[in-house]
């Protein structure tokens, strides 16, 4: 199974700052990594949406997509090494309300699609709308 072949360590920071998290590639992750390995297009780029959510179920690789997600966007996506990293601003009114950030994932589009790997943050973040946050997910492969 590639899922024993593929080791992965991921992690979120929020404004640069690295928080702990409780965190799990997807099976549709894994899959759709496999179908992206070797792609250098933008346009092709692997999970390039970060989505923000209050739920606080404990992720599992058979999860489709946030418990309850409340915020989706397209990040920027950088390669270093064997790292990963998908990273956006979520700014004034992204969303329009306030709220609690829970649980992140990264999509491969921007309404629906698959969930690539699930974060459920151990101390949530508390966002207003009118202030703007940084969230970055970095997958390792090892």
């Amino acid at each position: 199974m590639i899922q024993d072949k593929i080791k992965a360590t991921l992690k979120i920071y929020v404004n640069s700052e690295l928080w702990e998290v409780i965190d799990i590639v997807t099976n549709d992750g894994v899959k759709s990594a496999a179908q992206h390995l070797g792609s250098n297009s933008n346009d092709d780029a692997w999970m390039p949406f970060i989505a923000i959510g209050d739920g606080i179920t404990i992720p599992s690789t058979e999860d489709i997509q946030l418990e309850n997600e409340l915020y989706r966007k397209r990040g920027v996506i950088t390669v270093i090494d064997n790292t990963y990293n998908v990273e956006a601003d979520f700014g004034r009114d992204e969303p329009t309300e306030d709220i609690w950030i829970r649980e992140i994932g990264i999509f491969d589009v921007l309404t629906g699609g698959r969930l690539g790997a699930r974060w459920l943050l151990v101390e949530e973040i508390y966002k207003e709308y009118d202030v703007s946050i940084n969230i970055r997910c970095a997958i390792t492969l090892t």
